[in-house]
């Protein structure tokens, strides 16, 4: 990550309560150790990539929303109530973290990319 990045990062993280911070580093360290995702700053907000796959994050004061465009498995692996209107997963931070359900969807979206099925 550049030090544009980085600065936007820290900036969007200083406004979140310790607790979102306290996530993202949960999530970082989960994405980049599963899945050796690169971490990014796009658009305002954090989110990861691997080969064509970005997986944005969106934190909140109670909860994390992640997020694949055109996710083509998010729906096998989550249940309505885990999803928002747009498809994106519902992580409340009273709840523990999905950690296995997160894998077998983030697995399934990176083997459908064939310049990820092999990495």
């Amino acid at each position: 990550m550049n030090e544009i990045m980085m600065n936007g990062l820290q900036r969007y993280l200083g406004k979140l309560p310790q607790f979102a911070q306290d996530q993202f580093v949960m999530l970082s360290s989960f994405f980049m150790e599963q899945f050796a995702f690169e971490p990014l700053y796009i658009d305002g907000s954090p989110a990861f990539r691997k080969g064509g796959l970005i997986l944005r994050v969106g934190l909140f004061s109670d909860h994390t929303n992640l997020f694949v465009r055109g996710s083509l498995h998010v729906t096998h692996f989550f249940n309505a109530s885990q999803l928002t209107p747009k498809g994106m997963v519902q992580c409340f931070y009273r709840d523990p973290f999905p950690r296995e359900t997160v894998t077998q969807w983030i697995t399934a979206e990176l083997n459908a990319l064939p310049e990820c099925s092999n990495l």
